[in-house]
């Protein structure tokens, strides 16, 4: 919802804009005031948006610890690709 928000509002701005200005004066439009305030919002409302799909995804951002069993598997491995003592058991 929040990004047809936003898309609206820059629909919205670039129709104000090309009511006060000619098809000619392009440059001028880009640097128009609703232009910008488009933009700005679009650009808040994708933030914000973002920021709620992270939120509500329900993956944590810290895993448990591994057991014995992965750890083992974890210090085979490196001792098989690296080759020496890493100090285990």
């Amino acid at each position: 919802m929040e990004m047809v928000v936003g898309w609206g509002s820059i629909v919205f701005s670039w129709l104000v804009i090309s009511q006060y200005y000619g098809p000619d004066s392009a440059s001028e439009a880009l640097s128009g005031l609703w232009v910008s305030l488009g933009m700005i919002l679009g650009i808040l409302i994708f933030v914000s948006g973002v920021f709620l799909a992270e939120k509500w995804s329900g993956f944590s951002s810290e895993s448990d610890p591994l057991s014995h069993e992965e750890e083992m598997l974890v210090r085979t491995i490196l001792n098989r690709r690296l080759g020496g003592d890493l100090g285990g058991d």
